[in-house]
């Protein structure tokens, strides 16, 4: 292990291709515990081009105080960002794969996103992303979304991430997938001030389960989910709250599927349906045909910058669809049958056994590229069924089902028996009438 600091000036600081690193048609490439500081005329602190792939940023600081860009990925693919702090910039990571052929595999997960002025993560014709558990902190402006996806062709799943800040929230745009690999928007807790909190266009094969979206919003027409001209949508277990100005629901109707989700507006709008300006749940379940079982409660976070939820609240509590099929809540707690509604499994009660040091359940090595292997302990003989799900809850493999006596067992699940792509999985582990989940990642 080395320390090596390193000092580098850019001759031409107003070139407009100025940069600090570019790689170009690069291979394998791992930059891991360095701090990159970009100074005035610098455009984009690290570029990456021209079918470049296998590159990956683990533990490193960016800061970029001037507000140009910091990462810049042209035609490339299989790109990972891990546990990076970004601070400043006008656009944090900007991957534009438009033109490109690869499958493009982008993974950004725990990374700490700081003061950010337009976007902190624009995407564009990705195939794959995968955008897990970061933080999204004073967002400035955020025009487009503190995520700004648009043009992909494969799926997307946005998990567990955290954004607030005066900025927009998420955005997606022309993004299609297909019905065997739907894009996924799952346990993130969005609360901005901006015009949106989440917001999708022209959107197909989209599932958003059990996110807190929170708008403090000064703007009338403002909404905390926004959708236009969407097809194949699944909305179940959110809350939609505006507790500034404007709606906590506006839609063109197109939803498949909406249910037992939480509408809540503290100001003089609530829903915006089809262009109709609705007053109440009721009328939007007349109009719509659909959330019988939604309600219309004050949420009651713990407070205006914490959207965990106070355990008081009893509306929210268990009232979610188990059709959901997810197993961790934004916090990696597991959820009660059925689940609360929004990103905090606040009151968990009985519905699935914690893990335990007992239970000994874990996989190793995870992230994974092609075997990891599952450990657990039975502390008295059971039925024992293994099961792997994709990350909008379907089951994708049954590794076992037999009956086992108490003790110590591995089971090695090779993925490439199953063809599974890159992306986020669930092991559940099921003992009689008691099961527990793991989450794990599949990557190259």
């Amino acid at each position: 292990t080395a320390t090596v600091s390193l000092k580098m000036e850019i001759p031409l600081p107003n070139a407009p291709d100025s940069y600090l690193i570019k790689l170009t048609q690069a291979q394998y490439f791992i930059f891991s515990h360095l701090t990159f500081l970009a100074v005035d005329g610098v455009k984009n602190t690290v570029e990456i081009e021209k079918e470049s792939s296998n590159i990956f940023f683990m533990n490193c600081h960016f800061i970029n105080p001037k507000y140009s860009g910091i990462i810049s990925c042209r035609e490339s693919r299989t790109i990972s960002f891990t546990d990076n702090v970004f601070e400043g910039s006008d656009i944090a990571v900007s991957i534009d794969l438009f033109s490109s052929n690869s499958i493009a595999d982008i993974t950004i997960s725990n990374n700490t996103f700081e003061n950010y002025r337009l976007t902190a993560i624009y995407s564009r014709g990705s195939k794959k992303i995968i955008i897990l558990k970061n933080k999204f902190l004073n967002g400035e402006f955020a025009p487009y979304g503190t995520i700004d996806l648009y043009g992909h062709t494969g799926p997307i799943i946005i998990d567990k991430n955290l954004i607030s800040g005066k900025s927009n929230g998420i955005s997606l745009y022309e993004c299609h997938t297909d019905s065997l690999n739907p894009s996924s928007i799952t346990n993130n807790m969005v609360n901005v001030e901006g015009d949106f909190g989440l917001s999708i266009q022209y959107v197909y094969q989209l599932h958003i389960f059990q996110n807190t979206i929170n708008l403090n919003s000064v703007n009338n027409l403002s909404g905390a989910f926004s959708m236009y001209n969407c097809k194949d949508m699944i909305n179940l277990n959110n809350i939609y709250s505006n507790l500034g100005k404007g709606y906590s629901y506006r839609t063109d109707g197109n939803e498949e599927i909406s249910d037992n989700n939480n509408f809540f507006s503290s100001g003089s709008k609530f829903i915006l349906w089809s262009g109709m300006d609705l007053k109440t749940l009721s009328e939007l379940q007349t109009q719509s045909a659909q959330n019988d079982n939604s309600i219309s409660v004050d949420p009651t976070y713990v407070n205006l910058n914490d959207l965990h939820i106070q355990t008081t609240n009893s509306f929210l509590n268990g009232t979610g669809s188990d059709k959901a099929n997810i197993y961790v809540d934004f916090d990696d707690e597991h959820r009660n049958v059925p689940p609360d509604i929004g990103a905090d499994e606040y009151n968990f009660t009985t519905g699935i056994p914690t893990i335990t040091d007992d239970l000994m359940f874990t996989a190793s090595p995870n992230p994974f590229s092609q075997q990891t292997t599952i450990h657990y302990r039975l502390t008295k003989s059971a039925f024992v069924k293994l099961e792997v799900y994709n990350g909008v809850g379907q089951l994708v493999n049954m590794l076992l089902q037999q009956k086992q006596q108490e003790g110590d067992y591995s089971f090695t699940f090779d993925s490439s028996t199953s063809g599974l792509k890159n992306g986020l999985y669930f092991i559940k582990l099921n003992c009689d009438d008691m099961f527990s989940a793991l989450r794990v990642i599949k990557t190259n």
